[in-house]
């Protein structure tokens, strides 16, 4: 199964990690990371995202990059709580940051949040947690990419050797 908030946080140069329009490039947007630098013009609006939220109960979606028009959107927020019970995860829980528009200036979205917790924690390698940050427009590599979003799962037990992988990278540079 997949559940799947790619692209459903904060709007383009909205939220607390938000990437700003540099005049021409969108810089990055920020969250369990910083957010790229759009390197055109480096001036206070070029500057990407800050980190913000919590580490270890995330709850806050991703912020969108920079410029309005063609800025990645960022991922959204999953929350998952059973407290008394078991967690198995065995295809994808995706929390990913918009790209930039591929063709232009955009900056890239920041990757979500996932929050799990539990009593027992498994699954297999077909299981994966992710809430990459988005890839830059494509554009002389002048716009930001997102920062990684931010991942907690928080279990009293395993359930056998869980085989689940786990990312939240920052975003691609193109160009």
């Amino acid at each position: 199964g997949i559940i799947n908030v790619d692209g459903l946080g904060y709007a383009r140069e909205t939220g607390p990690g938000r990437g700003l329009n540099g005049g021409c490039y969108g810089s990055g947007a920020g969250y369990g990371g910083k957010g790229g630098d759009q390197i055109y013009s480096i001036d206070t609006n070029g500057v990407g995202g800050n980190p913000y939220g919590s580490t270890n109960a995330p709850l806050d979606p991703g912020s969108g990059g920079g410029r309005t028009d063609i800025g990645g959107c960022g991922g959204g927020a999953v929350r998952i709580e059973a407290d008394g019970g078991t967690v198995t995860i065995d295809g994808t829980i995706s929390a990913n940051g918009g790209n930039g528009n591929s063709a232009s200036y955009g900056g890239g979205g920041s990757g979500g949040a996932i929050y799990i917790t539990c009593m027992t924690f498994g699954g297999n390698t077909g299981g994966l947690l992710r809430a990459d940050g988005g890839d830059a427009g494509n554009n002389f590599n002048y716009p930001g990419a997102g920062g990684g979003g931010r991942i907690a799962v928080v279990y009293t037990n395993l359930g056998g050797t869980p085989g689940v992988r786990f990312s939240a990278k920052y975003g691609a540079k193109n160009g």
